[in-house]
């Protein structure tokens, strides 16, 4: 069989992209977390809100944070994590007779901050992981490396042929 340079490039390519696709880029579902997503964006809205700049759910701080949750923790803190959202969620609807979600803004700030003030210990730490990850994400975020950081993928420039006397 004779094959061109060109096909045989073509194809070792496509070979070593499919080959380089990590594992977990196939088994990601936002389903992992249960229908807790809605909670996890509500809160990062709650703790970064949008105002004439994006806030953290417009960066994807929610889908980070879901990420580095399933990714990143042990097994103890990712159940420890899923029970802290569950009890936010059950603390919610017996103090206002409504999910996080459907609270006015005021509402959830409220909310957060009782839970910061008088929360369990196990509700506190949830918070603050959630709180840590919604920041990270942001500040690791394009719209801000971009906009105030001033990030450029290759910073400085390589001019070889310069001459020395100039």
């Amino acid at each position: 069989m004779n094959y061109s340079r060109r096909l045989l490039l073509k194809q070792m390519s496509i070979s070593l992209a499919a080959m380089s696709l990590p594992n977990w880029a196939h088994g990601w579902r936002s389903e992992n977390f249960q229908g807790s997503s809605q909670l996890i964006s509500a809160l990062v809205e709650a703790i970064l809100p949008e105002t004439d700049i994006p806030g953290g759910k417009s960066v994807g701080a929610d889908k980070f944070i879901e990420r580095m949750v399933k990714d990143c923790f042990d097994t103890k803190t990712q159940e420890a994590f899923m029970q802290g959202l569950a009890s936010f969620d059950e603390q919610c609807k017996r103090l206002f007779k409504t999910g996080f979600e459907k609270l006015p803004e005021a509402g959830q700030i409220d909310f957060l901050k009782n839970i910061e003030a008088r929360g369990s210990s196990e509700d506190k730490m949830v918070l603050q992981i959630l709180k840590k990850l919604t920041i990270q994400a942001y500040i690791n975020s394009e719209y801000f490396l971009t906009k105030h950081r001033n990030y450029t993928i290759a910073p400085g420039f390589y001019h070889g042929c310069t001459p020395i006397n100039s």
